[in-house]
């Protein structure tokens, strides 16, 4: 029993200099642990300031070449708007309810970072084109999508973005996107599509 408690104690001397051991150390250690955590599973090390993401695009600001892009701007590898992608046109489901061209969402994402992007890119100019489902006539569907195309138009406006940068144009019912036979697809296709014009000079602002 005495051996017991002698190597009870042994080991528990053996641990509290081991502990000393790895808290003594040289001014800045425990800051360099966490800069180099990297280096432990990657071989190399990466410092805070290479990590740093000043506009929190998901780039790092010692490549970044654009480091003040704005929030909800699509970015390239090196940190700039990646024109070809906030170019492409977009399609916005789930802005009107049926029958109806009030704007209704939870969320008004989708038309805030049109709105972001348009001033960032203010010579770019966008057409807005409004659809329907097949429900209704014809000529209720057309003038209804023209009323869903304004309402973007208007909202656009109000967030800034000059009214003659923006057409706003009623397609009705025509080229759904799914089926109309389910309420689902009949969702889709009321939907407004943005295709955005831009001249070969761009300017670029971030401010």
């Amino acid at each position: 029993m005495t051996n017991r408690i002698s190597l009870v104690v042994f080991l528990l001397s053996v641990c509290s200099c081991v502990m000393l051991l790895a808290a003594d150390g040289e001014p800045g250690d425990t800051v360099k642990a966490a800069r180099e955590t990297d280096s432990v599973s990657t071989g190399t090390s990466v410092s805070v300031e290479e990590a740093t993401d000043h506009d929190e695009d998901g780039i790092p600001d010692s490549v970044d070449r654009c480091a003040d892009t704005p929030d909800m701007i699509i970015v390239d590898s090196t940190g700039c708007p990646d024109t070809a992608r906030v170019l492409s046109r977009r399609i916005l489901i789930g802005l009107f309810p049926s029958g109806g061209s009030s704007l209704r969402f939870a969320d008004p994402t989708q038309l805030d970072s049109i709105a972001v992007f348009l001033r960032v890119f203010d010579t770019v100019t966008a057409i807005i084109y409004g659809y329907t489902d097949n429900l209704g006539i014809d000529e209720a569907n057309l003038e209804l999508s023209q009323e869903r195309a304004d309402a973007v138009q208007k909202y656009l406006v109000a967030r800034g973005i000059s009214e003659d940068r923006l057409l706003s144009i009623g397609e009705g019912e025509a080229m759904p996107i799914a089926d109309n036979q389910t309420r689902a697809g009949r969702r889709m296709n009321r939907r407004i599509e943005i295709q955005f014009r831009s001249p070969q000079s761009q300017s670029y602002h971030t401010k």
